[in-house]
């Protein structure tokens, strides 16, 4: 049976704000940090964001590969995402097709460690794609000791998206 939790008010407060954001900035590269307290619920929230911004291509690229299954299971397993795709790079990389964006809502999970080891004809399938939404998740440590961010948080920004780019 699949989980059917509501958004709690802090959630909806948080989406309403980002939507806010997103669909009144004049940047041409919006971006935002979301300062999430732990057990925030940040994964439902940001798919839910995606959901109401109605955005079908979502790349979620982390610095901590762990995550992972919770993103997975709160696609996978919420009656608010019925009918959508998530995929994880490392095993699914042949499964990502243009067919697959045009049929569903789509969730494309990609480690940093990963991309920066495959191939460059494997990096094509996510550099190729125009990305709604780019969600760098635990991107504090993504960060040097003198607050810099890494290649990873850089080159993960370079991402284009509807409204440029868009980053959680």
């Amino acid at each position: 049976m699949k989980n059917n939790y509501q958004l709690r008010n802090s959630q909806k407060d948080c989406i309403e704000f980002s939507k806010r954001y997103f669909n009144t900035t004049t940047s041409k590269k919006p971006e935002m940090l979301w300062n999430c307290k732990m057990r925030f619920g940040k994964c439902f929230t940001a798919i839910s964001f995606a959901k109401e911004m109605n955005y079908s291509k979502i790349l979620i690229i982390t610095h901590m590969p762990a995550v992972m299954n919770e993103w997975k299971e709160t696609i996978e397993n919420h009656t608010s995402f019925n009918g959508w795709k998530f995929y994880n790079f490392k095993n699914d990389e042949k499964k990502i097709t243009t067919e697959t964006f045009e049929k569903y809502h789509t969730v494309v999970f990609c480690s940093n460690q990963l991309y920066y080891t495959r191939s460059k004809k494997h990096k094509l399938i996510i550099d190729d794609i125009q990305w709604d939404l780019v969600i760098v998740d635990e991107s504090h440590i993504a960060f040097d000791e003198e607050g810099e961010p890494s290649r990873f948080v850089s080159y993960a920004k370079s991402y284009k998206g509807k409204n440029g780019r868009d980053i959680i």
